[in-house]
């Protein structure tokens, strides 16, 4: 989450998707802290 915003990471994904990708990877930095994967979590609901 540190190159933007929830909203800035929704649109990045959204033109992914756009572009034909169906997967993508992310990677946690630091485990010990949950408050990126509750970031993330925020991103994935926005394509359910």
């Amino acid at each position: 989450m540190n190159a933007g915003t929830v909203a800035d990471h929704i649109g990045r994904c959204r033109d992914l998707a756009d572009a034909g990708v169906g997967e993508m990877m992310i990677r946690l930095a630091v485990l010990t802290d949950t408050r990126p994967l509750e970031l993330w979590a925020e991103v994935i609901d926005a394509f359910r």
